[in-house]
């Protein structure tokens, strides 16, 4: 029996538990196929000026050549993720996703269910986490986009790209702002 998801619950899956499958299954229903639809992605990056972004895949996983064996995969710079990032974050659902620290989702049919937690590990270990996104492949190493909120309201946004322990150098980053800084 086939599993139909919604594209709201695929979205989900990719934002809260990094799920490659659902990434790659939106991507082939966007567009039809992974190229097309990296394509997409790149007309994007450029319609907001990131100049730096270079997209080969939906997943952003590191994909090898066939013939030499060598590996490639998405690139962008940390000023041009948080760009982006910034640009989602203004999305109301995009927002209220990424700060959930579980996911759950059942079939449209509600026969199959899905539960799986966030792979952001300061939620709940580090105040005022609000969320955003987490990512590995060996070429970019740990990356870690967060979100996070001081009490006064003020929200910070970290990039930490190319990490080997990307949650303790995100704490180190944001407890060195939020003592050293006042807005």
């Amino acid at each position: 029996q086939f599993e139909k998801i919604s594209v709201e619950t695929l979205l989900e899956a990719i934002l809260i538990p990094s799920a490659n499958d659902a990434a790659l299954a939106l991507a082939l229903y966007n567009s039809g196929s992974e190229i097309e639809f990296a394509k997409k992605m790149n007309q994007y990056a450029q319609k907001y000026g990131l100049r730096s972004a270079s997209f080969y895949n939906s997943t952003g996983l590191d994909i090898r050549e066939a013939k030499t064996g060598e590996y490639y995969g998405n690139k962008m710079s940390a000023s041009d993720v948080a760009v982006l990032t910034k640009i989602a974050l203004q999305n109301k659902f995009f927002r209220e996703t990424v700060a959930k620290p579980e996911f759950f989702g059942t079939s449209i049919d509600e026969q199959f269910a899905h539960s799986k937690s966030s792979t952001n590990q300061l939620f709940g270990s580090f105040v005022g986490t609000k969320g955003v996104k987490t990512g590995y492949t060996e070429l970019a190493g740990q990356c870690l986009v967060h979100l996070s909120e001081r009490a006064d309201g003020v929200e910070i946004l970290s990039v930490v790209l190319g990490s080997t322990d990307r949650f303790q150098e995100t704490k180190n980053l944001l407890t060195w702002l939020w003592d050293n800084f006042v807005w």
